[in-house]
């Protein structure tokens, strides 16, 4: 992973695109301002905060967001191993999942999608498919599945409402996965979802109350305007004015 996209991590550094505008509003926050008050930003709050943390240290460096954007590659293809890996048993299986996961990262700036599909994934798989040694441990690792379906809303909301029905399709299923067990199953499944609405919670709240504190929780993309809302767009007007987050029409 490291030679292949060394070969490649500082080419293409362009203002345009996805990469250009992940660098613009995490900018925009560290000058200051709030998400869907005054700024239309597409995405959920961790899709620009971890860029806009690294821009604290680094600056507006595009080749540092590169780079923050190949880690996640890498991440992302060790959670595949891991999972193939763990389904499968076989090691060159998984060794040749992972590779193909190096090799076809998807849209660099944009990779956070095939992050949160695998990551979802594991958690399911571990959490509600495999057998843990203990129900103690198959409990954690729904509190686990919990935790990180947290961290998918975060990032991208559209994609995690679709897998979180996956996930309760699974919680449903999985007292009838092993003959003769269903009421023990039940209980570690409805005992273990529970928990996991618990680590959900408590990965939003942080945000919950970083939103409260800086005047965005109740906004949802609408900002006041007298008696009436008007949604945030981005404004597409060419010159000095353009993107500067206010409503269309307004001067």
């Amino acid at each position: 992973a490291f030679v292949y996209y060394g070969s490649y991590f500082d080419c293409g550094l362009l203002m345009t695109g996805e990469q250009g505008s992940n660098a613009l509003i995490a900018m925009r926050m560290l000058a200051g301002e709030r998400p869907f008050v005054d700024m239309f930003i597409g995405y959920n709050l961790l899709w620009f905060y971890p860029i806009a943390g690294l821009f604290a240290v680094s600056g507006p460096h595009w080749l540092a967001m590169r780079i923050f954007f190949l880690l996640l590659a890498i991440i992302t293809a060790l959670l595949g191993y891991s999972l193939v890996r763990r389904v499968t048993g076989q090691a060159w299986l998984a060794l040749l999942a992972g590779v193909f996961m190096v090799l076809m990262p998807g849209a660099i700036f944009r990779n956070y999608m095939g992050f949160i599909g695998t990551l979802a994934s594991f958690a399911l798989v571990k959490a509600y498919i495999l057998p843990a040694p203990t129900r103690v441990r198959q409990l954690l690792w729904m509190a686990f599945c919990g935790a990180a379906f947290s961290l998918c809303y975060l990032v991208r909301i559209e994609p995690s409402l679709l897998i979180t029905v996956v996930w309760a399709g699974l919680a449903i299923l999985y007292p009838i996965g092993v003959r003769g067990e269903f009421f023990p199953r039940l209980r570690v499944s409805v005992f273990g979802t529970l928990l996991a609405v618990c680590a959900f919670a408590a990965v939003h709240a942080p945000f919950v109350v970083h939103s409260g504190q800086r005047g965005f929780r109740a906004t949802l993309g609408r900002v006041d305007d007298g008696d009436k809302g008007v949604p945030i767009l981005p404004d597409r007007r060419e010159g000095p004015g353009a993107l500067d987050g206010r409503p269309f029409g307004e001067e």
